[in-house]
């Protein structure tokens, strides 16, 4: 009877562990984008938009593997859903039904989705998204995003007896610029995007640009269009350097904020964590009542920052190294760093544990916490082009934890190349969508994005001192 109970908890965790870790293995499947790419019959293929506020999937083009008329062509009779999908081989597959969408119209269309009034073998299902829709993003949106790298669709017409759900690729045009691959080091991969630009007679620079927490894990193309990176490539950004500049997009396996220092369970704490202001929460007035009896100031300067040390910081140096021995036209004296949110973090990790590698940063609604800087780290800082951009309304990280007291410790240090650019909020750019009012004060009034997206400036070169962008000034920037 105990040995019977034995097994069955036995064969209980077998089986509890397969579904569990099994998807982390079945599931690693290897996407691409194309510039275009043309489905084969009973093939699909998804456009994706990169937006200022995440991808979004606004067109399915699709050949029905038949001609169909468009006077038979309904909207209304098509399902369209939005499916996990695991791959265990080509003929086995397993699917789970997630969203049943609805496109704003399907009609017959040419193989790239521009709409025809003629019979066709290729029709084309259209999505409005709105920023910041459930429904729009290819991607899960794990935090770790390990387990479905992307979603599966499906359509659907009993009408005109089609199903369809093998796809054939994704279009994207920018994103199809860039190669991505993986380094194994420290015993994991790291996962990357990078993009060269035509080879000319100089050397060109590198512009590094480090994901925010919801951009990890072993999909690089999830930092590329999580927050339109894949803008770096964008002629606009391009022009501002003679000679184009080479970009490096590093996927954290986890997040950037995973630090060296470990906690009484032995896991590694993330930034920001202020432990020095959680235990001066409830010592404070313990203190406060001891120093009075004994006459003795008990309080101590937090000469020792805890919590902030990235624990990638050594792998990220070595994919750097390695990129850098694989394209020797990167001018070494010309190398820069930004990132947003997390990426802000590792950012000035990075300018700090690398003194003198970079020639200047962009550190963009970054969550460094200005009490975990030593003097001597703004001293190190001080001492490097900086451009930090943020936005009042940023409720993650607040201007007056983070950026504000760093940007004032850093002048009393005499930083000679130090820019600021703080916006009230962050508004829709594109003139495309537009507040909600109830009233009809200010119709024309943009969408107000959540504070902490003042990536969006940035991925957009906007923001501007002295008739200058971010990116052109970051084009003079030599070490």
């Amino acid at each position: 009877m105990i040995l019977r109970s034995l097994f069955n908890k036995r064969f209980f965790l077998i089986v509890l562990c397969f579904f569990v870790f099994f998807p982390l293995f079945a599931l690693e499947k290897q996407i691409s984008f194309d510039e275009e790419k043309i489905p084969g019959a009973k093939e699909l293929v998804i456009y994706v938009t990169a937006n200022d506020w995440g991808p979004s999937v606004d067109k399915i083009v699709f050949n029905a593997g038949k001609m169909i008329d468009p006077q038979k062509v309904r909207t209304i009779n098509f399902e369209i859903y939005r499916e996990k999908r695991m791959i265990f081989n080509h003929d086995r597959r397993a699917d789970w039904l997630e969203d049943d969408l609805e496109a704003s119209e399907v009609y017959t269309s040419d193989a790239y989705g521009n709409k025809i009034d003629e019979a066709s073998t290729y029709l084309t299902a259209y999505f409005k998204y709105l920023p910041e829709s459930k429904y729009a993003s290819p991607f899960t949106g794990s935090i770790l995003n390990n387990v479905h790298d992307i979603y599966g669709y499906r359509i659907i017409n009993s009408y005109l007896d089609l199903e369809i759900y093998s796809m054939a690729g994704m279009v994207n045009s920018l994103a199809a610029k860039f190669k991505t691959s993986e380094l194994i080091t420290s015993g994991y991969k790291m996962s990357y995007a990078y993009y060269n630009p035509p080879e000319k007679n100089k050397k060109r620079p590198l512009i590094i640009w480090l994901h925010g927490i919801s951009e990890g894990g072993r999909n690089p193309y999830i930092a590329l269009l999580g927050i339109k990176a894949v803008n770096l490539a964008s002629d606009e950004i391009q022009n501002c350097f003679d000679e184009g500049a080479s970009v490096l997009i590093p996927q954290s396996p986890t997040t950037w904020l995973e630090t060296t220092l470990l906690d009484s369970n032995g896991m590694r704490i993330w930034e920001p964590e202020n432990i020095s202001g959680f235990i001066n929460r409830y010592s404070g007035p313990v203190k406060s009542v001891l120093s009075k009896i004994i006459s003795v100031p008990l309080d101590t300067p937090n000469t020792v920052p805890m919590a902030k040390t990235s624990y990638y910081t050594e792998s990220l140096m070595d994919l750097i190294e390695v990129f850098l021995e694989q394209n020797p036209n990167i001018d070494r004296d010309r190398i820069y760093i930004g990132g947003c949110s997390a990426g802000g973090y590792m950012t000035l990790n990075m300018l700090i544990e690398k003194p003198g590698f970079f020639a200047a940063g962009i550190p963009t609604c970054e969550v460094y916490v200005n009490t975990k800087l030593s003097d001597e780290e703004i001293k190190i800082l001080s001492k490097v082009p900086l451009w930090f951009v943020q936005a009042e309304t940023d409720g993650m990280a607040k201007p007056s934890t983070y950026v504000s007291p760093t940007y004032k410790r850093l002048e009393g240090f005499g930083a000679k190349n130090l820019h600021l650019t703080m916006y009230k909020g962050v508004f829709d750019q594109t003139g495309k969508y537009f507040a909600e009012k109830d009233d009809e004060e200010d119709p024309d009034m943009p969408y107000e994005y959540n504070g902490h997206c003042s990536w969006i400036y940035v991925l957009n070169n906007d923001p501007k001192e002295n008739g200058k962008t971010i990116f052109e000034w970051l084009s003079e920037q030599r070490r």
